[in-house]
């Protein structure tokens, strides 16, 4: 699960949205509240919720962010330049809907000026440009932000199929997992006999690459799960998650990796 403690924002954005944060950069706005959107999408409040990650950065490590779209329509928008300043600055106010409901707006409470636009996905909003455009390009995937919990990154995942077959659980086999970083480009596990050690790139539309992929060298009794799916975890280059599952895939060549979220060991 995502853990705003490895992301750097500390124990004062932990509770800035209840408690709020002593910081200069501080900035709290009362703008208009617009009305609720009666659209499907957001009748249902699938959007009420808290939403992090670390955005990219020209020149420090990366901006760790925080937003929470409320019930009633307002917002708490806090960031940290990760490596560069221990400043948090925030800004609360009423949000805007724009696209039928599909992009929450935040202005500035005086000058009506738009300070940033977010496009809801599915569990997760994605930052988009001043003129209100997908960011394009290889980093792409990094400006979205997900709910706890409900990403690819920082949680376990268990594996349950290779190529729509089920895998078959003995004791003397541990189980197959994999765990993608949420504060780096690497990516861990164990096949089911061995650890095993690698990086990952996320890009538009859900593509997903696994390169560069070691392992520890014991020797097992029967290694034909960890050799196919090591084999195959090299191979993807798409994933799609449905609730718990994950499904890692290359359509075009028929392969498949399915996963299912379980809490840390």
């Amino acid at each position: 699960m995502l853990n705003l403690k490895k992301l750097g924002f500390g124990l004062c954005l932990l509770s800035f949205i209840s408690l709020g944060c002593e910081s200069s950069n501080t900035k709290v706005g009362t703008g208009p509240r617009a009305p609720i959107m009666e659209d499907n999408s957001k009748t249902a409040l699938t959007w009420v919720g808290s939403y992090i990650g670390v955005i990219p950065c020209a020149d420090c490590s990366g901006i760790a962010t925080e937003v929470t779209l409320y019930k009633d329509q307002s917002y708490s928008w806090g960031y940290k330049y990760l490596g560069k300043s221990d400043d948090i600055v925030e800004f609360k106010g009423f949000f805007e809907w724009e696209a039928q409901g599909k992009i929450v707006v935040f202005k500035d409470a005086n000058s009506g000026d738009v300070l940033n636009r977010f496009k809801l996905e599915e569990n997760s909003l994605r930052m988009l440009d001043k003129e209100g455009k997908i960011i394009e390009g290889d980093l792409s995937h990094n400006y979205i932000l997900y709910k706890p919990g409900t990403g690819i990154k920082g949680r376990y995942w268990a594996l349950t199929e290779i190529n729509s077959k089920s895998i078959a659980t003995t004791t003397t086999l541990k189980e197959a997992f994999l765990i993608f970083s949420d504060t780096s480009n690497k990516v861990s596990g164990n096949g089911s006999c061995n650890a095993f050690f690698g990086s990952y790139q996320l890009s538009e539309s859900n593509q997903i690459r696994i390169k560069g992929v070691g392992s520890t060298m014991m020797a097992c009794s029967n290694q034909e799960i960890e050799i196919k799916y090591l084999k195959i975890l090299q191979q993807i280059n798409s994933y799609a998650i449905s609730g718990d599952t994950l499904t890692l895939k290359k359509e075009e060549e028929g392969l498949k990796l399915k996963f299912v979220f379980k809490e840390f060991n």
